[in-house]
């Protein structure tokens, strides 16, 4: 599966890169989508409270 090196050249060739990953992982259906992050959003990680004080 091809890598890019950082967000903006993923955005450059988004039209070329979502048609690769979509045959190498055999996702048949075009409107699949991510569903919005949550890493790094303290309120959806599984680790509880990081910082009771």
């Amino acid at each position: 599966c091809p890598r890019t090196g950082e967000a903006e050249c993923y955005s450059t060739f988004v039209d070329y890169l979502d048609a690769v990953i979509c045959d190498y992982h055999d996702v048949k259906n075009a409107a699949f989508k991510h569903p919005a992050p949550t890493f790094g959003d303290l309120e959806h990680l599984p680790f509880g409270n990081v910082d009771p004080t």
